[in-house]
């Protein structure tokens, strides 16, 4: 069985032609593996997620796409995602993570 996803997305480079960072919509609960083969393929450090100002955007419609707690890894098919703080800010949460691919 084949299927084919489209995904939105768009990345902008830097000077020497390397992926700065891309935005995309979130993922679904479907398409959480297809976002992290996306991520390391396009080699991207920052991931820019934008939601409501209460954050309840994110939660509707799109799935969780990294692990719950600091200091745990969540695998998404053949990537590994380890998260390794979580720093929050009066407008925005910056998460850092590991991703690896076994």
């Amino acid at each position: 069985m084949c299927r084919k996803l489209q995904y939105i997305f768009t990345h902008l480079q830097n000077h020497q032609g390397k992926v700065s960072f891309i935005a995309a919509q979130g993922p679904r609960e479907g398409t959480k593996e297809d976002f992290w083969r996306m991520v390391w393929k396009e080699d991207v450090e920052t991931i820019v997620m934008l939601v409501d100002k209460d954050g309840t955007e994110q939660y509707s419609k799109d799935a969780r796409y990294w692990p719950n707690k600091v200091n745990t890894s969540q695998k998404y098919a053949a990537i590994t995602v380890l998260l390794m703080e979580t720093t929050a800010f009066r407008s925005y949460i910056l998460r850092e993570m590991n991703v690896i691919k076994v």
